[in-house]
């Protein structure tokens, strides 16, 4: 079985600031760092006031909500392929989304009008919960003709402090894409591989390409800057810009897409998340 990626479903937006309904005036600084701090005792977590930034995420200045985000990609998805049809809906994020108590994947169930469609999200794995979302739909994607809506976003305002989003600037922004089994279009392949020993990602690459017959004048490596520093200088490599968190891969693989050539018959998405690598390998078909 296999799954595949048809190009024209692959959507990348970026989303700047839009109205944000206002939280109720039940809702006070005070009542939700009462929240905030529940929240990291649950995580296990030590909260300090100076993590708190709830009156920033309560002035609600350049939210985009993950609703919204859907709304948008859904709206130019349709226009590409039939949705009515879908097995299977998954949101993957790393930031949590600008308004709280919304359920997406129910939002998008009900906006198409699905009755049957399975819905779930990814978000504690980090900048890979995209490839951890194509690793559960590859499992539980039907065997026949199953179809899934894949929905990548990140942004950020957030209310409680985080290195990543304090020490570099984050978008709002979002992907999405439709996935299906034996189906024409793109071939996807996820893998995992442990990453502890020095040069573990070129390992890695060397092992994919041997297994899927990529050949270097062909393949697109998508990495992160800081994995590309440690690349063989022979790989063809676009980095990921670190603004977009999640949705990054997928912008730079649609824009290789468009711009066309021969490094963009096939892609190696590669990520690191603790000490494994997360592959997503990309053909245009049969590469042997």
């Amino acid at each position: 079985m296999t799954l595949s990626l048809n190009p024209a479903t692959l959507i990348c937006m970026p989303f700047f600031e839009t109205a944000m309904p206002q939280p109720p005036t039940i809702v006070s600084e005070a009542r939700v760092n009462h929240y905030l701090q529940a929240f990291y005792q649950a995580n296990g977590q030590p909260f300090v006031p100076e993590d708190s930034h709830v009156r920033e995420w309560l002035a609600g200045e350049n939210q985009v909500s993950f609703t919204t985000m859907a709304e948008a990609l859904v709206t130019q998805i349709v226009t590409r392929t039939d949705l009515s049809d879908l097995d299977m809906v998954i949101l993957a994020h790393w930031t949590p989304d600008a308004e709280l108590g919304q359920a997406v994947t129910n939002y998008v169930l009900h906006r198409l009008a699905l009755e049957d469609t399975f819905a779930f999200a990814f978000s504690d794995t980090g900048l890979v919960s995209p490839v951890m979302a194509l690793d559960c739909i590859d499992r539980y994607l039907p065997s026949q003709k199953g179809k899934a809506l894949l929905l990548v976003m990140d942004q950020n305002s957030l209310m409680f402090h985080s290195p990543v989003v304090d020490q570099h600037p984050i978008s709002n922004a979002a992907s999405g894409m439709v996935v299906e089994r034996n189906s024409a279009g793109r071939q996807i392949h996820v893998r995992i591989h442990e990453g502890t020993e020095p040069g573990a990602e070129n390992t890695v690459l060397q092992q994919v390409s041997e297994q899927y017959g990529l050949m270097a004048e062909s393949t697109t490596v998508i990495c992160a800057p800081e994995i590309a520093a440690r690349l063989s200088p022979q790989r063809h490599i676009r980095c990921t810009r670190p603004d977009l968190l999640c949705a990054a891969p997928f912008w730079e693989m649609q824009q290789a897409i468009a711009a066309g050539g021969p490094f963009a018959q096939h892609f190696v998405l590669l990520s690191q998340h603790q000490e494994k690598f997360y592959v997503l390998i990309v053909t245009s078909g049969r590469t042997l």
